[in-house]
């Protein structure tokens, strides 16, 4: 039996990528759920992101974020089939921030970690993302 090992240098953009697409998500989301009273609602996700206080914030945490997820990525998934591994990571997260975010910012933030961690655990057990009986492993 041949298991592909995938390197820490392919989990490295990803991880970083990730936290960004998870980032934009998140501040879509609050910027798209805010009540009509805010001073931010209706100014359009562009003009939101383009705020210096909101860069400020996001910034440190997209970095933060991709560099505990970089780790969690390659022990997890570096022996399983990343076409199927990574849609399953990455939409769990997604779609846990998109449900959770209108709920509690705070919610939103940690329960991303929290579908991150699941995900990959789940990843880790699950024959879809495994390379054993497939012919692509080379």
């Amino acid at each position: 039996m041949h298991t592909r090992t995938h390197s820490f240098a392919v989990f490295l953009p990803v991880g970083f990528i990730g936290a960004f697409i998870t980032a934009f998500t998140f501040i879509a989301v609050i910027q798209l759920t805010l009540p009509p009273n805010d001073k931010a609602y209706g100014q359009g996700i562009s003009k939101t992101l383009s705020d210096p206080f909101v860069t400020a914030i996001a910034a440190p945490v997209v970095l933060v974020s991709g560099a505990l997820a970089t780790p969690l990525l390659y022990f997890c998934l570096r022996h399983r089939r990343l076409a199927v591994a990574l849609p399953i990571v990455f939409g769990s997260v997604l779609v846990t921030v998109a449900i959770t975010t209108p709920l509690s910012q705070l919610f939103g933030l940690f329960s991303a970690f929290v579908a991150l961690v699941v995900s990959c655990i789940v990843c880790t057990q699950i024959q879809a993302t495994s390379y054993e009986g497939s012919h692509d492993a080379a």
